[in-house]
């Protein structure tokens, strides 16, 4: 499964937070984990791989997908380049 394999500890996790992690992988590869997004968007409070966003970070790049963490200042101003801002 993906989203064990992805997250430090699924299995002592209760069945309702597993389907959440469960949800990112298919938010990240697509319905039917074929169908990669081009780019993960986030914001996480320290920059880093953490909670729910943190597992689809983790997915993200296991799969090449490239991912933008808008609370890292260079990553944030790479974003705000591309959209104008």
């Amino acid at each position: 499964m993906i989203a064990a394999k992805h997250h430090p500890a699924f299995a002592t996790l209760s069945e309702f937070v597993q389907n959440l992690h469960t949800r990112n992988v298919f938010q990240v590869l697509g319905r039917d984990l074929t169908a990669p997004s081009e780019f993960v968007l986030c914001w996480t409070p320290t920059g880093e791989a953490e909670g729910g966003t943190g597992q689809a970070i983790r997915i993200a790049l296991a799969h090449n997908v490239p991912v933008y963490n808008l609370q890292r200042p260079r990553e944030r101003s790479h974003v705000e380049k591309h959209l104008g801002v």
